[in-house]
């Protein structure tokens, strides 16, 4: 089976989301970090990116 990890944020500040629409990542996260959309979608510091892999990838860190 094939994962979709949808990683958003800024360097040092990153949030992942596994396995969930794109839309529905984008709103989590600007709930998570009390921003509005329009904030979020104006801004150059948020950036996302979109990782598929199957049951495992390289990671250069990673903590809770």
């Amino acid at each position: 089976m094939e994962n979709k990890l949808i990683i958003i944020g800024y360097i040092s500040n990153r949030k992942c989301y596994l396995n969930i629409p794109e839309r529905d990542a984008i709103q989590r996260y600007i709930q998570s970090e009390n921003i509005s959309e329009t904030e979020f979608e104006l801004s150059d510091l948020y950036k996302i990116e979109c990782i598929y892999f199957d049951d495992e990838f390289t990671v250069y860190d990673i903590w809770e």
